[in-house]
């Protein structure tokens, strides 16, 4: 016999990994503090209209 995961458990642990590759994804890209130089957001929207 073959058990199987409630859907609200799959729906979880589904909600989990993609929470975890987010994380992940997140972790590589470039810190904004070690950017050469980093410009503050509101300088940036200020700039751009």
């Amino acid at each position: 016999m073959q058990q199987s995961i409630p859907s609200s458990c799959g729906a979880a642990l589904t909600l989990l990994l993609l929470g975890l590759a987010a994380e992940a994804q997140a972790q590589q890209q470039v810190n904004f503090w070690e950017q050469s130089n980093p410009m503050m957001p509101w300088d940036y929207r200020q700039n751009n209209r």
